[in-house]
């Protein structure tokens, strides 16, 4: 899992934020033998005849509970579910025959999923002002 923030906005004078952050979860998994880019993006389904509603994903909320707030801020929010993705490793059973070799020049070896969200949160800091000033 790899977090990357891309806002901080909203300082308060005690020390309240909020952040808007990119959320990416990932997993590796042979079975994964078809690209999918963005399949069930905006929390849609993927379609049932769509060979990537096959793979496994985890389950995401559409709401997180804030276990770092204090102060009773509201969840962490989802503001856009940018959906499923695939990238295929050279280890698939596909590679092993030399019809399709020539699509199996992966820089990485095992098929490898995962799913993005940006998130929006509120966090208070145990920082004051006083400590900061040094």
């Amino acid at each position: 899992m790899s977090v990357c923030s891309c806002t901080l906005a909203q300082p308060q004078v005690n020390f309240c934020f909020e952040v808007q952050f990119l959320l990416v979860v990932s997993w590796m998994d042979e079975r994964i033998d078809k690209q999918c880019v963005g399949a069930g993006q905006g929390g849609q389904a993927i379609p049932g005849t769509d060979r990537c509603q096959e793979f496994w994903t985890p389950t995401m909320p559409p709401v997180f509970p804030n276990q770092v707030s204090v102060a009773g801020n509201p969840p962490i929010e989802v503001l856009e579910d940018l959906g499923f993705f695939t990238y295929l490793g050279n280890h698939r059973i596909a590679c092993t025959y030399t019809t399709v070799a020539d699509t199996c020049n992966s820089v990485v070896n095992k098929s490898m999923g995962y799913r993005m969200m940006r998130l929006r949160g509120s966090f208070d800091s145990a920082l004051r002002k006083k400590q900061l000033q040094r």
